[in-house]
């Protein structure tokens, strides 16, 4: 029989020889997925033979991830400020860079007052909106995005999130299902890579993730240009607009923005000290 610590220990090895760059994170993350309990058992309970069958299951999903496949595929679920979300194929995983994103939004709640009206374009698994509404109670969150699957995936995580009632999900271009609507903070993270940038991924990005979630158009920026001509017209008067952006896009995407009447711009760095997040006002 083999233990929980021999078994993590050959799956890192395993992991790290396919030049995996968190194997013994990955491992971990395999291995209490299969257990149904926490990485910290993992370690109290080291000693622990495991079944036939969980070791079993522990190879076959080391063997995918070693192929590349994302570990939020493997075990159908990934964190994102505290909470849960599940995910899917065609859908993109959510980062922990994001949270900045989430962060923001939710520090503008704070300032203002009654119910507050959000639109998370390009939703995807919904990791935004859904994190606003779990942590502001008076926020009332609709998440569009134009993949069924990913419309799905939100949907599905505004229920286990316990949020259903206050997060919607409509399928839909940008903003055109809510045109004459008008909202406190629309929020994006949209496809932003380079259409000839995107062949340099790392494997498990741009083989395993939807391209609809990644392509920003042949410099990037196209859905920064899209959203940000039709946005004035959904936003309430001093609303507030807040998108991800590529590390390198912060002087080009604040140009669009500009250009396009909003003022007031201010960019945040991720806990990496990149530029990862970019709002502005009506």
């Amino acid at each position: 029989m083999v233990s929980i610590f021999t078994a993590l220990k050959e799956g890192t090895s395993f992991l790290r020889n396919r030049n995996i760059d968190t194997p013994r994170l990955d491992a971990e993350v395999i291995m209490a997925h299969i257990l149904n309990c926490s990485r910290l058992h993992l370690i109290t309970d080291g000693e622990r033979a495991l079944s036939d069958d969980e070791y079993a299951k522990f190879l076959d999903h080391i063997g995918k991830r070693a192929h590349g496949m994302p570990v939020a595929y493997i075990t159908g679920y990934k964190e994102f400020m505290g909470l849960k979300f599940s995910t899917g194929k065609g859908v993109l995983i959510p980062r922990c860079d994001t949270e900045i994103v989430a962060e923001c939004a939710i520090d503008i709640c704070k300032r203002i007052e009654g119910p507050i009206y959000v639109c998370d374009v390009c939703c995807g698994s919904g990791a935004i909106g859904i994190s606003i509404a779990k942590y502001v109670e008076r926020a009332f969150v609709t998440m569009i995005d134009v993949s069924k699957a990913a419309a799905d995936a939100a949907r599905e995580n505004a229920a286990l999130n316990g949020v259903g009632d206050r997060a919607y999900v409509i399928q839909g271009d940008l903003l055109s299902p809510v045109a004459g609507r008008k909202f406190d903070i629309i929020v994006s993270n949209p496809p932003y890579i380079k259409s000839a940038d995107i062949k340099f991924l790392p494997v498990d990005v741009k083989d395993y993730e939807p391209l609809l979630a990644l392509n920003g158009g042949a410099d990037g920026l196209e859905f920064y240009r899209r959203l940000c001509s039709v946005s004035l017209e959904c936003l309430k008067a001093d609303g507030n607009i807040i998108f991800e952006i590529g590390y390198n896009q912060n002087k080009d995407v604040k140009d669009i923005m500009e250009k396009n009447g909003f003022s007031d711009i201010e960019i945040y760095r991720d806990l990496a000290g990149r530029y990862r997040c970019i709002k502005g006002v009506k």
